[in-house]
């Protein structure tokens, strides 16, 4: 009898261990979107505005994220700013959220490619042209 609990009392704490190290190896979303975001540089490959194509408002545009929290872009114009912070707003990885206050929807991120989503809710214009375009801006990146 006394085998017989040793025994199952073993197993449990076998049992324990191996369900603890599971836990320990599963990756947070937060963790694989990081990892995706902060692989390389993105490029852009389109944008639109309000469902019109703007791409050309943001030729050369590129973003680079760092696992610090830390952002660049080039050619973002107002949208981007050169240089910010971000986090993660949500468990799932699915919003970004700026220094500058500003919300990222994340619509698709993987290996290749990063789709998101904001609302940007000023114009502004400079010489005469305008530099950014209020309304819900969606842009399309690459690496």
């Amino acid at each position: 009898m006394k085998n017989s609990i040793f025994a199952i009392t073993l197993l449990a704490l076998v049992g324990l261990v191996a369900l603890e190290s599971c836990k320990k190896s599963e990756t947070s979303a937060k963790d694989k979107a990081a990892d995706l975001l902060t692989a390389s540089a993105w490029k852009v490959q389109s944008v639109t505005i309000d469902a019109n194509d703007q791409t050309s408002k943001f030729s050369g545009l590129s973003l680079t994220f760092s696992k610090s929290g830390s952002f660049t872009s080039v050619n973002g114009a107002i949208v981007w700013p050169a240089s910010g912070t971000w986090n993660f707003s949500d468990a799932e990885a699915t919003h970004i959220l700026r220094d500058d206050g500003v919300e990222v929807t994340v619509q698709q991120l993987t290996s290749t490619t990063l789709i998101t989503s904001l609302t940007w809710s000023k114009s502004t214009y400079q010489q005469g042209r305008v530099t950014s375009v209020s309304g819900k801006h969606v842009f399309t990146f690459s690496h």
